[in-house]
């Protein structure tokens, strides 16, 4: 009788031979080259108009005042976005139901509607609205607004306090393992009985610490500046999209919560924060920069961490995939993760695209010389009606006191010796003849 082969066993048995795959250093090399030109796309192409156009939306002065001239600066793009933002979030905000999953069968009916829920439940608990309004408002004012959706899991420590517990209730919060006893205060019940010390029943005051991993979804608005891209990128739905990046300061305990080891990025962290010299940030934030004190324990200190998302062929296959590669340092210095994911997992709003390009115009791009145009007009019309109401004065030498002449109080008195030193040199107020094209650039 022929021996039976177990060609399942012999299967299982046989060794899984290892996959192919790109070296260390080679790898964070090749990661570290795609995100210095990334970077390089953005500090020297993208930067300058997106802080253009914020120092535009917060009425900044223009550089080109004069003293003892009008500073007025037109509020136009400002306005503009402050009333359209109303509008545009009541079409996503105005409904209990953000979105609706639709069955296709009758009996899908209620998952159906357990998912439109359980979506609508995600999105309560991570401030849909805030994210949503902040990033249209980016997108209007810088051309981009960009959302990150992701399921996070996080270490996260509670502090509680507790005072009169017997001893019975005592013990079961000892039991529990996610319970730390930082400090404790313990005193009889009773005293003045002739109860042995030891005997004497105890009420207690503690202070603990509750460790616990939670994960929720989350939706976070990035800033501008925190992002970086390839400079080929069509749009982050494109196959032109190769990497996304999003860059950010983090502190030593944000990075231990997240369950790295604490020695492989402690040599990164500091008191400098390199995005603080981005001029987006700048132009968004400057009563900050370079104003936080120093880190006064090890787990404040901060550094740059970087979550890239970047297309290559990691493990020589010939393919293509979509890899999730955690950087830690301000020269993207070392990986401390590196797994394979499905998709990049951020959304790009832009209020006006334009063709075969990831980034769209702002109302900046429509309304800058809108504003300028209607800040000169005005500046021009509030010097000539300053000029028709506080006239310049002419003035015979050694005839008049200065000091006098200079004193702007009302009712004021004038020394001078000849009743004729004095005249003001009356200028008509012109600036009504500009008002049709103040009108006109209010109507556009």
């Amino acid at each position: 009788m022929p021996t039976e082969i177990d060609e399942y066993t012999e299967e299982g048995d046989a060794q899984i031979p290892e996959v192919d795959h790109l070296d260390d250093e080679e790898f964070l090399s090749h990661c570290r080259e795609q995100l210095d030109d990334a970077k390089d796309f953005l500090e020297n192409h993208l930067a300058p108009h997106r802080s253009d156009a914020i120092n535009v939306y917060h009425q900044k002065e223009y550089g080109d005042e004069e003293q003892g001239r009008s500073q007025y600066v037109d509020s136009t793009l400002r306005d503009t976005i402050n009333s359209i933002l109303p509008s545009l979030l009541k079409i996503f905000t105005s409904t209990e139901r953000v979105l609706e999953f639709m069955p296709r069968q009758p009996e899908d009916e209620p998952f159906a509607l357990q998912a439109t829920d359980y979506v609508r439940h995600c999105l309560n608990e991570s401030n849909f609205y805030n994210v949503l309004h902040d990033a249209m408002k980016d997108s209007l004012t810088v051309g981009s607004g960009f959302v990150k959706y992701f399921y996070e899991y996080a270490k996260e420590v509670e502090g509680y306090s507790y005072t009169g517990l017997d001893d019975d209730t005592l013990a079961v919060l000892m039991q529990d393992d996610q319970i730390e006893i930082s400090s404790i205060d313990s005193r009889p019940i009773a005293s003045g009985t002739d109860m042995p010390e030891e005997e004497m029943p105890m009420i207690h005051d503690i202070e603990v610490k509750r460790r616990s991993n939670k994960g929720k979804f989350r939706l976070e608005c990035i800033p501008p500046e925190e992002i970086l891209f390839n400079r080929r990128s069509k749009g982050f739905g494109d196959s032109s999209t190769d990497l996304i990046a999003h860059r950010r300061v983090v502190t030593v305990s944000d990075l231990v919560s997240l369950g790295y080891d604490k020695e492989d990025f402690i040599d990164f962290a500091g008191d400098t924060y390199d995005l603080d010299q981005a001029e987006e940030f700048y132009a968004r934030r400057p009563e900050i920069h370079g104003k936080e004190g120093l880190a006064y324990q090890e787990a404040s200190k901060k550094l740059l961490y970087t979550e890239l998302y970047i297309k290559c062929d990691y493990d020589l296959d010939d393919y293509a995939e979509v890899r999730r590669v955690c950087i830690a340092g301000p020269n993207f210095d070392k990986i401390l993760m590196n797994e394979p994911v499905n998709d990049f997992p951020f959304v790009h709003f832009t209020p006006y695209r334009e063709p075969h390009d990831v980034q769209g115009a702002g109302l900046y791009d429509i309304l800058r010389d809108v504003q300028k145009t209607k800040t000169q007009v005005m500046r021009g019309m509030l010097d000539s009606l300053s000029l028709s109401i506080f006239p310049r004065m002419s003035f015979i030498d050694g005839q008049v006191s200065v000091s006098d002449l200079m004193n702007v109080e009302t009712g004021a008195l004038i020394r001078m010796r000849s009743p004729d030193a004095v005249k003001p040199l009356t200028v008509p107020f012109v600036g009504a003849a500009a008002e049709g094209i103040l009108n006109y650039f209010s109507e556009v």
